[in-house]
């Protein structure tokens, strides 16, 4: 009997068991069910989280090169004096930005301490993604800190970039043009515009006028090798039967290839003689090196000095070696053979407030070369004569007549010229003719005329090499080693 109990009651403690570790499997996978819910659903959030975080870097980085873009175009004056060029760039931005749709209405401002420049939000699309963007003055405003920060969906999301900017020259895209003026040109009888043998693209010229809508006037023989470019947009240019450009009469159907209008964006320099000055006496000094008559006595000059009023005529043959610097008013003549080696220029006492002497009275400040001269760069100068040519001066390459405020003509034949010439305005007669190594640049819209045989040859030095004493507007470059990311 107590075997047969025995028996009957194990099959209810199997049946205990299974049903108790039945549960545990429940409890267990319920368990788990629960632990990878709550996985899934913080792996999804983390998820999000890192897309919001990488869709705001990805608008941060969208608006470094948004501002990118607009500070390397900004075009600062050249005669931005360094502690205005903070304002200059708020002026800028302001000028590029109020008033389009990217702001949406807002406007970029500048605090009361004018070393901090706000740029609103500004959408990327129609999610809420956006940045916004701050700039602050660095180094007198010689360089730019720019901070973006990226929006995603409408909200900050802390993600930020930053990178400084620094002043950069802009390229001199004038120095593309072998005779490039301010004003209307003006071509009459057997006169050119070459290029050197084989590079006929180097005699262009350019016409930036909008005095007139006639910036070019071509009679008899007259011949531009390279092409011809206006900033009209529209130009009516006068074209004689027989003148050409680039080898075509205005009847071919070629010609208008060579005619290029609404050239708007290229920029006149602004001259500064300063770095010259030093090696001529001081203003107001007397003696040997500065010129004080009409007549100057003596056929050889080392760095002189023509003070104002003087108005002096320098013999046949004179020679002169060095720096040449003239005051104003002055009307300045060199003879038949002139051999100069080094650079004639003008003060500039306000490059800046004045820029290219535009106040000077043109027929009160001329510059005159009757006859043939003979004219040659820094860089021939002897080098053995440190005490009157030291190596600071030779250093100075590249402008061999700076002029702003002065009308210069030239009515003889100059050979080969070894540098640019910038006067505010050029006039070329007679039998005037030669190579010029750089560009002949007219700086004010006052009429540029070569007429007679006057045979003009560039040989171009192009936009890589800066004449002495020349500056261009500037914009901000970017310093890569500066980028940054951050949590803001």
């Amino acid at each position: 009997m107590r075997a047969f109990n025995r028996n009957r009651r194990q099959p209810n403690n199997r049946a205990g068991i299974t049903a108790v570790l039945a549960m545990l499997y429940m409890a267990l996978f319920s368990t788990l069910a629960l632990g990878f819910y709550a996985s899934v659903t913080t792996s999804v959030q983390v998820a999000k989280n890192e897309q919001k975080l990488n869709r705001a870097l990805f608008c941060a980085e969208s608006g470094m090169n948004f501002m990118k873009f607009h500070l390397a175009n900004l075009g600062v004056p050249a005669d931005t004096a360094p502690n205005a060029l903070f304002d200059q760039v708020y002026t800028r931005l302001s000028s590029r930005l109020n008033g389009y749709p990217n702001l949406g209405g807002a406007t970029v401002s500048v605090n009361a301490g004018h070393d901090t420049i706000t740029i609103p939000r500004i959408a990327l699309d129609s999610t809420g993604s956006s940045f916004d963007c701050t700039l602050t003055k660095k180094q007198n405003g010689q360089q730019l800190g720019v901070n973006i920060r990226g929006n995603f969906n409408g909200v900050f999301s802390g993600r930020a970039t930053k990178l400084d900017y620094s002043i950069a020259e802009n390229a001199a895209a004038i120095f593309d043009y072998g005779v490039a003026s301010k004003s209307a040109i003006a071509l009459n009888g057997n006169v050119s515009i070459q290029g050197t043998p084989g590079n006929a693209a180097w005699g262009s010229i350019l016409s930036a006028t909008t005095s007139t809508n006639t910036p070019l006037t071509m009679i008899g023989n007259s011949s531009i090798s390279g092409d011809a470019s206006f900033a009209l947009d529209d130009p009516s240019i006068s074209i004689g039967s027989n003148s050409t450009i680039a080898g075509y009469r205005a009847t071919s159907s070629n010609f208008a290839d060579h005619i290029h209008t609404g050239i708007s964006s290229v920029e006149f320099p602004v001259v500064d003689t300063s770095a010259f000055v030093p090696f001529v006496p001081a203003k107001g000094t007397t003696g040997p090196q500065v010129i004080t008559t009409s007549n100057p006595a003596g056929t050889s000059f080392k760095n002189i000095r023509i003070k104002a009023g003087s108005n002096p005529t320098f013999n046949n043959n004179t020679t002169i070696q060095g720096v040449v610097v003239i005051e104003s008013p002055n009307n300045v003549k060199f003879g038949g053979q002139a051999n100069i080696t080094g650079s004639i220029v003008v003060e500039t006492l306000d490059p800046q407030g004045n820029p290219n002497n535009a106040n000077y009275s043109l027929s009160a400040n001329t510059i005159e070369f009757a006859g043939g001269v003979t004219y040659q760069g820094m860089d021939k100068l002897p080098t053995n004569d440190p005490t009157n040519f030291p190596a600071a001066m030779r250093s100075l390459t590249g402008s061999m007549l700076l002029a702003p405020g002065f009308a210069v003509s030239f009515k003889g034949n100059f050979g080969a010229i070894g540098g640019s010439m910038l006067a505010s305005q050029v006039n070329f007669s007679g039998t005037a003719g030669g190579t010029v190594t750089g560009s002949v640049i007219n700086l004010r819209d006052s009429a540029m005329d070569l007429s007679g045989t006057s045979d003009i040859i560039i040989q171009s030095v192009g936009t890589s090499n800066y004449p002495a004493g020349v500056f261009f507007g500037s914009h901000y470059s970017p310093l890569p080693q500066t980028y940054a990311e951050f949590n803001q």
